[in-house]
């Protein structure tokens, strides 16, 4: 009987370590966080970075649908936040050419703002895409977790 109960025990315990590391697999490009989300945006043409502010002056938007929800228009720190508060949904970032005089390389950084956890995504825009438009990133936010798709 002795055998039996340590058994059972033993079967019990596993299958909870078991469950409690199936809960911890997300989705490859997913950050939990229950303090939401940054999106940043950084850009360079090789040199220095104001040289890079020199050459160009990129936006960032963060839209739902066809709602901006939020901008960030400067001249050198562009930045957005899916806050924690944010219904679940599908959101956009979007990113502007407002001037260009050269080729350019930007990265996207998604990092939690609790854990700092950070993933990043690249592009790239030509000297000839003044005014340019493109949706780079889909965030979606469900509860705590951030599931993003790079377009």
């Amino acid at each position: 009987m002795n055998k039996f109960k340590f058994l059972l025990s033993l079967a019990v315990i596993l299958s909870v370590f078991a469950c409690a590391d199936e809960e911890e697999n997300l989705p490859e490009g997913t950050i939990r966080d229950t303090e939401g989300v940054t999106i940043r945006l950084e850009w360079t043409t090789g040199g220095s970075s104001s040289q890079a502010y020199d050459a160009a002056d990129l936006e960032l938007y963060l839209l739902r649908g066809d709602d901006e929800i939020e901008s960030s228009t400067g001249f050198t720190s562009e930045d957005v936040t899916i806050a924690p508060v944010y219904a679940d949904g599908v959101y956009t970032i979007q990113v502007e050419v407002y001037t260009i005089e050269e080729d350019i390389d930007y990265t996207l950084f998604v990092e939690g703002n609790g854990n700092g956890e950070s993933k990043s995504f690249t592009g790239s825009f030509l000297s000839t895409d003044q005014g340019a438009f493109v949706d780079h990133l889909e965030i979606e936010k469900s509860g705590d977790d951030y599931i993003i798709t790079d377009l």
